[in-house]
């Protein structure tokens, strides 16, 4: 505290919020770095499929997810802010995945029932650490199911005029 004539005033008052504030700003700024970083880069591991969406228009879009096993059901995992591919999986209800060398459809089943959710979670959490630097972004679950060949009349119409992108 210095005194200046007769009112005294408090140095480095605020300092605190300022110094918070700058946190608060780095850690937004190193979100926004890692979510851009992995939706541009799109890095595939041996844990990783590439998912082709399709939207309303015939549009394509391939991704590159992490792919769960839990016991024989197959699922996906979106984990980050960045969030399209699943969206358009859920509104279609189908994906291709390319997967062992080939590629399959699959029926896309939005995982809603809070125990099940609890449980994908459960199985495939990546730690609290990749959590954080994702932003804390709320999970969303896919469960797949392997397509058959007799799928429904609109789903065959459907895939007729949406042939998979080559690999």
């Amino acid at each position: 505290m210095r005194l200046s004539g007769k009112t005294a005033v408090v140095v480095g008052a605020g300092r605190g919020w300022r110094i918070a504030v700058i946190g608060i700003g780095c850690y937004l700024l190193l979100v926004a770095s890692i979510e851009i970083y992995g939706w541009v880069i799109q890095t595939e591991y041996p844990s990783t499929v590439r998912i082709t969406t399709y939207d309303r228009e015939g549009g394509e879009y391939t991704r590159v997810v992490a792919l769960f096993e839990d016991g024989e059901e197959y699922f996906v995992a979106s984990n980050h802010w960045f969030r399209r591919w699943y969206d358009r999986a859920i509104e279609q209800g189908m994906v291709a995945l390319q997967l062992d060398g080939g590629i399959r459809k699959y029926e896309a089943l939005e995982v809603s029932d809070p125990q099940e959710h609890r449980r994908k979670h459960e199985a495939s959490f990546l730690g609290y650490i990749f959590w954080a630097t994702t932003g804390f972004a709320p999970r969303k679950f896919i469960k797949l199911r392997l397509m058959k060949v007799d799928v429904e009349p609109e789903y065959r119409q459907f895939l007729n005029q949406h042939p998979l992108p080559e690999s």
